[in-house]
């Protein structure tokens, strides 16, 4: 389709164009030969004004350059047809023109009107002018001394034909150019065949200068001899060559005038209509391209402008596609970082390690859009990696059955978790490390990076895509920082969950030593109890009902007192346990004078009674301490006492005495098993 904004006659060229597509070339060349007649009436002018002929002889001479014209016309087309058949295939084709002949197109397409015009010069010769003389000279019967003339004229009309014709035919393959500079844009510059200005320009004001001296000049020396023939009018004949002259010279005037000023506008139309595109490149607008008008300098300048534009657009949009990648890779890489980021803060949150896996690959999915995702770990032995948490239904069918994978040995998690460092399979089916699970027929690629913690491995953090090639080496770097950061919170929470078994299991060892401690106490002592009645202390024997509830409760109790009269609630028994690691060890009862206990006096006597706990607690220890002392006291000084005697008897007889005394018994009985060695003493000699 033709562009907006060209000039109108080349728009009428462009719809022809597109109206005859294969058959515009030798169309165009017919209606140019049949617009060569006002080339050709120079030379005829010419013939009239010089050679002496009858009317009947100029008439048979009319008819017999009618009938060479018509087959020098027929004898172009044929060149013509012959000359384009690459273009017209060109142009006949509907799925633009085939890679190995875009050179030898185009050029076709820019070397066509100049050799064209060659042809016509030769054709015109060989065909018109030649046989024109010849035959008139044998047939018409045209004297010898006019074949100059005729010659000479046949030469004019031969020019200007060949002039005419390159100029027209560059003309009117405007279009065909256009459309194969449409199909093509890497070759125009180096096939441009179309002559440059300085040889149109040769070309146009030779020919001008060549043939105005030729015919002024014969025509000059032909009137002279009429002039100078006996019986000839001088006057006349000078009158008619003077006014042949000023015709001709007005006539190479108008030509050189008109010459001028085409090929002036050859060559500032271009610039101008070039100018204005580049404006308009440089306002931004990089979809400009110049028109090729010409096939001149001109045309090398708008073919290097319009490669200039197109690689300076290529530059551009390759520019913004790079920024616009760089920009999705930025945001992708902003995007795995937050979502990294928010995965180890959720997965530091928890303390429990089963919740703490289930979360973080659900996250991982959800976040990273991830197929697949699931964490393994390490056995006690090391030996397996053990699915734990899995965020797929086919991953939630593996936990089903305990999957798990030989270190080392199977598959890209087995690989990880035996040598420490990520691995990525960019497409399953050619990794030969990739263990084929059928519980994830979807998978494509996968990755898997280790949990460590420092340079202890614990397990392997494995994610799978349903899309080849999805994981890059700076994923690697993203992920496996989300990893460590999961590993930590794993071992932290396993450390906590041992922690706690480990205050689970001390409480519970020193709630039994405080229970057995206190209940050794009370076997002592049985109950110890005091009573305050009225700040006068008394002690206390028997356990009330309220206490007994609390003990065994090991809650605080309220109680109601009723009047006996008319059961009016009169007072209220609070007893609250006291409570030492869990224990209940005692109980504090009071009495209020009120029927209702506020909550706050309720919460204050039970911190009363954990302080009450504690300060007991306190006592039995000091007092456990001090008979610990007074024991060890005690063994001291006996044994310094038996150690005061070196006679075995004394010996005997002294830790007798101290023990019976410091123990309080009646009776002590120290005695030495028979056949025992005293240390030092030789052995028994046998009877």
């Amino acid at each position: 389709m033709p562009r907006q904004g060209i000039r109108p006659d080349l728009l009428f060229l462009s719809r022809l164009l597109s109206r005859w597509r294969e058959h515009y070339i030798w169309r165009v060349a017919a209606l140019a030969e049949m617009a060569s007649v006002p080339a050709a009436a120079l030379g005829f002018y010419y013939i009239a004004a010089t050679a002496v002929l009858t009317a009947e002889q100029t008439l048979a001479l009319i008819a017999l350059v009618a009938v060479l014209v018509i087959a020098a016309n027929l004898s172009g087309l044929l060149y013509a047809w012959r000359s384009t058949r690459l273009l017209r295939e060109a142009l006949w084709r509907k799925d633009g023109l085939p890679a190995e002949k875009e050179e030898a197109i185009w050029h076709e397409a820019t070397a066509f009107p100049w050799r064209f015009a060659r042809f016509a010069f030769v054709n015109t010769v060989l065909i018109v002018v030649v046989p024109g003389i010849v035959l008139g000279y044998a047939v018409i019967g045209i004297r010898s001394s006019n074949i100059p003339y005729f010659l000479i004229g046949g030469l004019v009309a031969t020019t200007w034909i060949a002039v005419y014709y390159y100029f027209a035919l560059e003309w009117l393959l405007w279009p065909v150019r256009q459309e194969v500079l449409i199909r093509s844009s890497s070759v125009h510059h180096r096939y441009l065949a179309g002559p440059g200005i300085q040889t149109r320009m040769l070309f146009v004001y030779a020919a001008l200068a060549l043939t105005t001296l030729l015919m002024i000049g014969t025509l000059a020396y032909r009137k002279s001899e009429q002039a100078l023939a006996p019986g000839a009018n001088p006057v006349l004949v000078l009158q008619e060559m003077h006014r042949h002259i000023l015709l001709l010279s007005l006539v190479s005037l108008f030509i050189s005038v008109g010459f001028s000023v085409l090929l002036a506008r050859l060559i500032a139309n271009p610039i101008q209509r070039l100018t204005a595109t580049m404006a308009e490149v440089e306002r931004g607008d990089l979809s400009r391209r110049g028109e090729l008008v010409s096939t001149d300098e001109t045309g090398r300048l708008t073919i290097a402008f319009n490669e200039m534009v197109s690689r300076l657009q290529a530059l551009h949009t390759g520019l913004e596609d790079q920024v616009a990648a760089r920009t999705a890779e930025l945001a992708r890489r902003t995007a795995q970082l937050e979502a990294a980021a928010y995965v180890a803060r959720r997965a530091a949150e928890f303390r429990d390690v089963d919740a703490l896996l289930n979360e973080a690959v659900r996250l991982i999915s959800d976040r990273f859009g991830f197929y697949h995702a699931g964490i393994f770990l390490l056995d006690e032995r090391g030996e397996y990696a053990v699915l734990q948490a899995a965020s797929s239904e086919g991953g939630q069918r593996m936990l089903t059955r305990g999957h798990r994978l030989k270190v080392g040995q199977v598959g890209i998690v087995g690989y990880v978790a035996g040598i420490g460092e990520p691995r990525i399979a960019l497409d399953v089916g050619e990794d030969a490390v990739f263990f084929d699970n059928p519980d994830l027929p979807l998978t494509r690629s996968e990755m898997a990076l280790p949990l460590k913690v420092g340079e202890r491995i614990i397990g392997v953090l494995d994610v799978q895509s349903e899309e080849p090639a999805a994981f890059t080496q700076e994923d690697v770097a993203v992920l496996q920082t989300m990893a460590d950061q999961i590993a930590l919170a794993v071992e932290n929470a396993r450390t906590l969950e041992q922690m706690e078994r480990t205050v689970r299991e001390l409480e519970r060892v020193y709630g039994e030593y405080t229970r057995e401690a206190w209940q050794a106490v009370r076997r002592a002592r049985r109950w110890v109890g005091r009573r305050y009645r009225r700040l006068a202390p008394e002690p206390a024997e028997e356990l009330p009902e309220e206490a007994r509830r609390a003990l065994a409760e090991g809650r605080p109790v309220l109680q109601p007192v009723y009047a006996e009269g008319d059961g009016r609630a009169v007072g209220t028994l609070l007893a609250v346990p006291v409570k030492l690691r869990g224990q209940v060890i005692g109980a504090l009862n009071l009495r209020f004078a009120t029927p209702e206990v506020p909550p706050e006096a309720v919460r204050m006597v039970e911190e009363i009674a954990d302080r009450l706990a504690l300060a007991l607690e306190n006592a039995r220890l000091l007092e456990e301490t001090r008979r610990h002392a007074e024991r060890d006291r005690r063994i001291a000084e006996i044994t310094a006492r038996v150690r005061a005697s070196m006679d075995p008897e004394a010996v005997l007889r002294t830790a007798a005495r101290e023990l019976g005394a410091v123990l309080g018994v009646d009776r002590v009985v120290v005695q030495m098993i028979p056949g025992t060695r005293i240390a030092g003493e030789p052995p028994a000699q046998p009877e």
